[in-house]
């Protein structure tokens, strides 16, 4: 098995099993907490409110942290209900695959409101009417504010 095989097989590995973790993690000091969700298997279906999207600036946005952001809405005095983060990845493998296919993933993160709010145009995020997370959608943060 040639060296690149191997290397896409152990960080498929590492990818299914940090997807198959369900537990809720509470961050005291900010208020909030987040489980992962898998949005691919079925229509995922977002609940009642406003919605707004952030528009990344640079496709490959790796090393964007999302807890940094949400930070700053919460200090602007904007209040969330919920958040959902996709990082971005440059293949995508299904839980129980063994094979990594290697396509660009976009990050993505969506913010729920409970009504529209100007502010957060400041924070580069766009209003939406229909919430959705695209293709490889295995992992995604779910995150809940108290």
């Amino acid at each position: 098995m040639g060296e690149i095989m191997k290397k896409v097989l152990i960080i498929s590995f590492f990818i299914l099993t940090s997807a198959g973790c369900q537990e809720d993690v509470t961050n005291t000091d900010d208020n909030f907490s987040f489980v992962m969700e898998d949005h691919s298997n079925h229509q995922y279906q977002f609940p009642a409110g406003v919605y707004y999207e952030y528009t990344f600036e640079n496709w490959n946005s790796y090393s964007f942290n999302e807890v940094n952001i949400l930070k700053d809405i919460r200090n602007s005095g904007i209040e969330m209900n919920d958040a959902w983060f996709k990082h971005y990845r440059s293949s995508c493998a299904p839980p129980g695959s063994n094979i990594a296919m290697q396509v660009i993933v976009p990050a993505e993160l969506i913010i729920r409101v409970n009504r529209s709010d100007i502010r957060l145009n400041s924070f580069g995020f766009t209003k939406i009417s229909n919430p959705n997370i695209s293709h490889c959608a295995y992992i995604v943060k779910h995150y809940t504010f108290k």
